[in-house]
């Protein structure tokens, strides 16, 4: 994160560096190019990160602290409420409806930027209710590692759905039976 001038780096292995990276065309490139300083990062960082590429799990992750993202870790800047229900089974869902399927289906979803910022989430307002059950159903979710999504809703991806009764993880299914009552679903 070098946020100075070349001239301000006179005589320092920074400005060597940088000067190597032009040699190898560096400062061309299209990620780069754009920059008033090319050697210089955008100072992005967030406290929920998700994976660009998502095969079977649903986890989006938070900090505490906020910490610096790339491409292919997707960051936003939110409190525990939105992280909380970002981690429900409905956000995995609207993923996989709005997220495009690289090989045609079977294969990881890709979400880009613009999805993700676009990706339907819950409000304040509507989380109000249940506000003092969800870091809780958070903290139990965090604590462990997260499976794929078929033995976290306790299906078998091998069956049709239609010829099951999912047995969900009892944290997941807390987590999920608060979201959904938010939105008024029944279990019809």
């Amino acid at each position: 994160m070098c946020h100075k001038d070349k001239k301000e780096l006179k005589s320092t292995h920074a400005l060597k560096y940088i000067e190597w990276g032009e040699k190898q065309g560096f400062h061309k490139r299209p990620s780069c190019s754009g920059r008033q300083r090319w050697w210089e990062c955008p100072d992005e960082k967030g406290n929920l990160f998700w994976g660009k590429e998502i095969l079977e799990r649903i986890a989006v992750f938070f900090s505490n602290d906020t910490m610096y993202a790339d491409c292919r870790l997707y960051f936003a800047k939110a409190d525990d409420l939105v992280g909380t229900t970002l981690n429900s089974t409905l956000t995995a869902f609207i993923s996989e409806v709005t997220a495009r399927n690289l090989g045609g289906g079977g294969g990881p979803r890709s979400m880009m930027v613009y999805e993700v910022q676009n990706l339907l989430t819950l409000t304040h307002e509507s989380l109000a209710a249940k506000k003092s059950l969800l870091p809780d159903r958070f903290c139990v979710l965090a604590s462990r590692e997260i499976q794929s999504i078929f033995i976290e809703l306790g299906v078998n991806p091998n069956i049709p759905i239609y010829e099951q009764t999912p047995i969900p993880l009892p944290d997941r299914k807390a987590l999920d039976d608060i979201v959904f009552d938010i939105l008024g679903l029944t279990q019809d």
